[in-house]
């Protein structure tokens, strides 16, 4: 049988039995009736078991989760890449403008809590009606052969490439400042606690000045927390099935008097309300790590199953929930970052931070929603697409391309300032857009190096720790089968970048001259004075003016939006010596920024200059 047949054959089978993969035992009412039935050998060996062993995938894995968390760590490698150079047609600019417009990476985020929820709740469902008890101490096993040896990898490296001497000190940026903090706080990351630093940034006079390439990490300490807790959620459902309402609510009135609890703290205890990052704690995501355990047991629930195939196989489902979490991530963007009130007026303030406390929740429906319409839909486009052989084995790949790719950004920085900074106008699009494709093959193809060295054979291991014999975990001839492609799109991009086609007046002398240039030639130019920033009439957009300084290559002007922190929020761009004037569009609307400047002759640059910042950009209506 092949691979569509099977999934027309499943979907037959189940609207034609009217049930869910299970059979269960009639009589219990409520969605964890399946912790005390058992289930048909017959159906229990076929539950979105693959008729596909060239493939390789082993019994009861749900593909389509596969190429879901790729695509969840796509989006969050596109919005947060920040290169030198920025031209406002460029593919990754407009890219990272809508993502940051709808909180793409965020959702993102809260996807991949909301999908490990699900995951581990049915792979405890299955081993429930297999007659296997519960086993903690395998959960805890299981969980640390998952994530740790990849995350302590990636720790490690991340200081020794942040280090003053190591290779980042190319790329142009004083990393040493946030080095120096991740080393002495290191007990942070080694107790995976190092989201709470960002949780408590700016109360009081706290301050986390670590780099981007440590706070990506802060998203792994949730994971670690919550898989701490979850073990004991799952064992008082299995003892006690009516128990489930109640640990619901409880962690729905948990949730929202946390973040309350935090808006509270960040409006008393932080200068101009703008500390206090509930965005970053892990008890504001109780809710969606509570909804896709629900999901799941749902879904493995007869009663439950016929009711969400009748609401989700609608031709509307799908685009309503994709429209609804979109909608979601627009409405959740003001309330991703402190301050959480802005108004002057108390009925809008207390709007606001209403709207900060109580959209988790939500968020937690709307994708339990869209992980059940995935799974209740396989002959959809979308779960066709997802659980291709491609998707799936980049969905491998998706954990170290997470971590990977602020890693890869300060090489990819220095490669923008030797090349793409120094095109002329006519190419640096074409050159911004080879350079952005440059930065996701590197950050795939490292992530496939850490994979094969460090993820797989430990998979593997885990495998025969988990007592499945019938093949590894991940399909690794098919993750290796996809790199081929990768590699030669970066190849391309780089072969491009450094050829003579980008450079029209002239051959391209900073690409052949790498070393040369890396090396400071002369004295640095002066500091440039007299910036200005200026607010424009059209929304989110900035106007900078300085003097004009002879005799350089280029200027580099600093971004940082003041109002947030964490990840993605500075950004370092070029513009040409010819200019003394540079527009930043598409601004964080209600945020004031700072910007900086210095002048660079090839790989030399003058100190920064001294910092303006420009008032709050507001919306201007028309008139």
């Amino acid at each position: 049988m092949d691979n569509e047949t099977y999934w027309s054959h499943l979907a037959e089978r189940r609207a034609a039995a009217d049930c869910s993969p299970f059979e269960l035992q009639p009589g219990v009412q409520n969605c964890f009736r399946c912790f005390e039935g058992s289930a048909p050998e017959s159906l229990r060996t076929q539950v979105e078991t693959r008729d596909d062993q060239n493939m390789g995938a082993p019994r009861n894995w749900l593909a389509e989760f596969d190429g879901l968390r790729f695509v969840a760590a796509l989006t969050v490698a596109i919005v947060h890449y920040t290169p030198v150079t920025a031209p406002f047609r460029s593919v990754p600019v407009w890219l990272r403008s809508r993502g940051d417009e709808l909180s793409i990476a965020n959702l993102s985020v809260a996807l991949f809590y909301g999908l490990s929820a699900f995951l581990l709740t049915y792979l405890e469902l299955l081993r429930r009606q297999s007659g296997r008890p519960m086993s903690v101490t395998r959960f805890y096993l299981r969980r640390i052969l998952r994530i740790w040896p990849l995350y302590f990898s990636i720790l490690a490296l991340g200081l020794v490439l942040m280090a003053p001497k190591g290779p980042s000190v190319y790329s142009g940026e004083d990393l040493r400042s946030g080095w120096r903090w991740g080393v002495e706080h290191i007990w942070m990351y080694l107790t995976l606690t190092s989201n709470w630093s960002l949780v408590f940034n700016g109360i009081g006079s706290y301050i986390n000045a670590a780099s981007s390439n440590l706070d990506i990490l802060w998203s792994i300490a949730v994971e670690e927390q919550f898989y701490l807790l979850f073990p004991i959620f799952l064992l008082l459902c299995f003892r006690r099935p009516g128990l489930w309402i109640k640990l619901a609510i409880t962690a729905l009135f948990f949730g929202l008097a946390s973040r309350a609890t935090l808006v509270w703290t960040s409006a008393s205890f932080s200068s101009g309300g703008s500390g206090g990052y509930i965005y970053y704690a892990t008890s504001s995501y109780v809710e969606v790590f509570v909804a896709g355990a629900l999901a799941a047991a749902v879904y493995t629930d007869s009663e439950g199953s016929t009711i969400i195939q009748r609401l989700f196989r609608r031709p509307i489902a799908g685009l309503a929930l994709i429209g609804a979490l979109l909608c979601l991530g627009l409405f959740w963007r003001p309330s991703l970052f402190p301050p959480y009130a802005k108004s002057a007026s108390n009925i809008v303030r207390i709007a606001e931070q209403t709207r900060a406390i109580c959209i988790y929740p939500m968020l937690g429906c709307v994708i339990a929603a869209v992980l059940l319409w995935v799974l209740i839909n396989p002959n959809s486009t979308v779960s066709r697409a997802l659980r291709t052989r491609p998707l799936r084995a980049l969905g491998s790949l998706s954990f170290g391309l997470y971590l990977w790719h602020p890693l890869v950004q300060p090489l990819i920085r220095t490669i923008d300032h030797l090349t793409v900074t120094a095109m002329p106008a006519q190419t640096q699009v074409l050159g911004a857009n080879l350079l952005f494709l440059l930065y996701l093959s590197l950050s795939l193809m490292c992530a496939a190096i850490t994979y094969f060295l460090i993820e797989a054979p430990v998979l593997r291991w885990k495998q025969r720790f988990a007592g499945n014999s019938a093949g590894v975990l991940a399909p690794e001839r098919n993750t290796a089968l996809v790199l081929p492609p990768v590699f030669a799109a970066g190849a391309f991009a780089a072969l491009l970048i450094s050829s003579d086609v980008l450079y029209p007046a002239g051959p391209a002398a900073p690409a052949i001259q790498v070393q040369h240039n890396l090396q400071p030639v002369g004295p640095p130019p002066p500091v440039p004075e007299g910036l200005r920033s200026q607010p424009e009439a059209s929304a989110g957009s900035v106007l900078l003016d300085w003097r004009p300084v002879e005799g350089i290559d280029h200027f580099e002007i600093e971004q940082l939006e003041l109002r947030t922190g964490g990840l993605g929020r500075q950004q370092i761009v070029g513009a040409p010596s010819s200019n003394h004037t540079y527009r930043f569009q598409n601004l964080v609307l209600d945020a004031a920024y700072r910007f900086r400047i210095r002048a660079c002759s090839k790989s030399v640059c003058s100190d920064w200059s001294p910092p303006t910042t420009s008032s709050s950009i507001q919306r201007h209506e028309a008139r």
